[in-house]
């Protein structure tokens, strides 16, 4: 612990790592494959027109933009050809990368049966307490906050179409 009160772990988890072309190949390539099943699943939702969207526009063009950011990033790291840094950690990281990703199909999946608010609290609750390391507290506030301000504003505000669950929200 140091003198604010925080471990060591959690002051490493803050300092920005500098550029590694693997971990930006690893990540593009999720990222794209993450794109690429959110295009193909909005295809199947119809579409409309820029006067009249239907839900599957939004999505669509969120995975657009999603996939050439991820293009871009992989083209960067193959015109990178920059060493690891030393002392970085190979197993880690891609390690919560793919945790991460392996949370966000469970998202997915989990999205019809239990209903937008109880997937989005479980999915942040997991990205922040397991893979990003925050204490209860801040976990707990942040799941809490942030997935009932995203219903309130997709569900109340927008009045866009969110999964219901089980228990009706």
């Amino acid at each position: 612990m140091d003198a604010s009160g925080q471990s060591d772990q959690h002051a490493r988890a803050l300092i920005p790592l500098p550029p590694s072309p693997k971990r930006d190949l690893v990540g593009g390539l999720g990222f794209l494959l993450l794109a690429l099943v959110g295009v193909e699943e909005s295809l199947r939702l119809p579409l409309g027109s820029w006067q009249r969207p239907a839900p599957g526009l939004f999505p669509l063009l969120v995975s657009l933009v999603l996939a050439g950011m991820a293009l871009t990033l992989l083209l960067v790291a193959l015109a990178t050809h920059a060493p690891a840094p030393p002392g970085e950690s190979s197993a880690a990281r891609p390690t919560k990368v793919w945790w991460t990703l392996v949370s966000l199909l469970a998202f997915y999946a989990l999205l019809e049966r239990l209903g937008f608010l109880i997937a989005s609290f479980l999915l942040l609750f997991f990205l922040l307490r397991a893979i990003a390391g925050q204490g209860w507290r801040v976990t707990l506030a942040i799941t809490v906050g942030a997935s009932l301000s995203s219903y309130l504003v997709f569900d109340r505000l927008l009045k866009l179409p969110l999964p219901r669950g089980p228990i009706g929200f």
